[in-house]
């Protein structure tokens, strides 16, 4: 009887396991995807500001240099459309990141909730 107990034990403690495992991989999944998407983010950002100061450089000429003034005043526009895009980008990877931390956290908590109930089943 008592080896029936252990291997009813063993059954238990390794079904207990599964979640467990399931959600260490969620929480790793997540990790990573807030990882990827700050990179992302951390690149675009790079491009548009390098886009940006171009144009900047290029709009800052002396006035008589441009063919027109609409010439000086579509370059100024582009800058500031860009500077729209680089907030867009703040906000976007901002709202993600916080969406990904989040759900990081309520299956952290899942896991805790999961090791608990583990743990009060050892104990009986």
């Amino acid at each position: 009887m008592a080896t029936d107990d252990k291997k009813g034990d063993e059954f238990l403690d390794e079904l207990m396991r599964i979640p467990k495992k399931n959600l260490e991989t969620k929480i790793d999944f997540l990790e990573k995807e807030i990882t990827i998407r700050k990179t992302n983010s951390d690149n675009a950002l790079s491009e548009l500001l390098t886009q940006q100061l171009q144009l900047k450089d290029r709009s800052n000429r002396p006035i008589y240099q441009f063919a027109d003034i609409n010439e000086m005043s579509n370059l100024k526009k582009q800058v500031w459309q860009l500077g729209v895009q680089i907030l867009g980008e703040l906000n976007s990877c901002f709202r993600d990141i916080l969406e990904l931390k989040e759900k990081t956290l309520e299956v952290k908590e899942e896991l805790e909730m999961s090791n608990l109930k583990s743990k009060i089943l050892n104990e009986n």
